[in-house]
């Protein structure tokens, strides 16, 4: 669970430093550059796969929550929203542990209307 923060931690330490460092026109008119074309966040993405995959099985419930709880802690830059909401994916495979009562007992409270696109996806099935 401690590797997960620190993963989260450094990404967002990052991509702060890469805002701070953002030139007027990086990003403008959609010509790219900027703090969103840095690879940060895909690889923030495939860390938090292995990191949950290697983890100890009675500590996933608890890391699935932190994962899934992430988004709404950060919904003021849209870059970092979408990538922790990509990086919910990771959850599934361990959201499938209790068909037909996917992801019940987490207590992440996703506001009506935003949903938690691996908790929906997992529905759906």
């Amino acid at each position: 669970m401690e590797e997960l923060e620190q993963l989260y931690g450094a990404y967002l330490g990052l991509v702060a430093q890469l805002n701070r460092d953002r030139k007027l026109w990086d990003g403008a008119f959609g010509l790219g550059g900027g703090p969103a074309d840095n690879p940060c966040h895909e690889k923030l993405v495939r860390d938090v796969e292995a990191a949950l995959a290697a983890l100890d099985p009675a500590q996933r419930p608890q890391a699935v929550e932190y994962i899934l709880r992430q988004p709404l802690e950060h919904k003021d830059d849209p870059v970092v929203y979408y990538t922790l909401m990509a990086a919910q994916g990771a959850t599934i495979p361990y959201l499938w542990t209790r068909p037909r009562r996917c992801g019940a007992g987490l207590s992440t409270p996703f506001p009506a209307g935003s949903g938690c696109p691996a908790r929906t996806r997992c529905w759906q099935h």
